[in-house]
């Protein structure tokens, strides 16, 4: 899963917050079948999150869909569009007789789906302070990935991430 959002803040504070997230590992679950007994078994392993800048200074964070809950509470997700300021994101700029919604094409061009319900009771704890999160939505994988040949988990799958 991916969360997109825009952090906001003084730089040395943001690339602090940047670095907690890039430092993050979460379990992962694997499946496969277990070509002695035919069963289908399950493991946990540890991987690392991913984050990867897009443009308009738009972070996404990559996690295991397993975490949703923790990770955006943990990134104020709930806190919902205006957690940062009075400025509202959905803002529409006109230019003469062109009117146009940054947001709403960067939305649509990089695929991003609006945040669903989720538990905000429990979340990581990164350092945000002096730091605010401003969310612009999520981004699922769809499918199942089969890791590769000559991997130390070959013939083991689990869900797009």
């Amino acid at each position: 899963m991916h969360a997109i959002f825009i952090p906001y803040g003084r730089k040395e504070w943001v690339d602090v917050f940047l670095n907690d997230l890039r430092a993050q590992k979460l379990t992962l679950r694997l499946h496969r079948k277990n070509p002695e007994t035919g069963q289908e078994e399950e493991q946990h392993i540890y991987t690392e999150c991913q984050l990867r800048q897009l443009p308009f200074g738009i972070y996404e964070f990559i996690f295991p869909k397993e975490h949703m809950d923790i990770v955006l509470a943990g990134l104020n997700f709930h806190l919902g569009e205006k957690a940062h300021s009075d400025f509202d994101i959905n803002k529409e700029f006109s230019f003469g007789m062109i009117k146009i919604k940054p947001i709403e094409y960067a939305r649509k061009y990089l695929r991003i789906e609006p945040v669903p319900e989720f538990n905000s009771s429990k979340g990581l704890i990164f350092s945000t302070m002096w730091v605010s999160i401003i969310p612009i939505g999520i981004r699922h994988e769809q499918g199942e990935v089969q890791e590769r040949p000559g991997s130390a988990f070959e013939g083991w799958w689990h869900e797009g991430i």
